[in-house]
């Protein structure tokens, strides 16, 4: 078992700035950090990876912040579900400058999303295709889903 600590316990938006963070977090016996990265992230992934590669933290990588609704593998509308892959596979490719082992959270659709109605019948498959598509992305760049 690995204790983990999430980078919402101590900031809205990952930044450089934080990094004093990630040694707080291994002096309180973390093996690994989560880090969520939204389109409103602004920070040196390499500075992030280094610093806590010196720590010998395992980083993960999650969705948050600015993540647009419109980019939702589980959509109803094709052209969302692309832009949903096409956003998080940009997310992966983040994870993969971090060397982060991992990209993790509620993947398969957008939270905060209601949709009123039953679900159609493809609703499944589509969201599993997206899935699988993701994960076949995500293991190219070494990065596990």
């Amino acid at each position: 078992m690995k204790l983990g600590a999430h980078s919402y316990l101590f900031t809205d938006n990952w930044a450089d700035a934080d990094l004093d963070v990630l040694a707080l977090c291994r002096d309180l016996g973390a093996a690994c950090f989560e880090i969520a990265i939204g389109d409103d992230s602004r920070f040196a992934p390499d500075r992030t990876r280094r610093a806590a590669e010196a720590l010998g933290l395992e980083l993960i990588v999650s969705p948050g912040g600015l993540w647009p609704f419109e980019c939702d593998l589980s959509a109803d509308d094709p052209a969302d579900r692309q832009r949903g892959l096409a956003w998080h596979c940009r997310q992966v490719d983040l994870a993969a400058e971090l060397a982060a082992t991992a990209y993790t959270g509620a993947l398969y659709g957008h939270p905060g999303t209601v949709k009123r109605r039953r679900p159609p019948a493809g609703e499944l498959d589509w969201t599993a295709d997206g899935l699988h598509r993701l994960a076949e992305y995500a293991a190219r760049r070494g990065v596990a889903i």
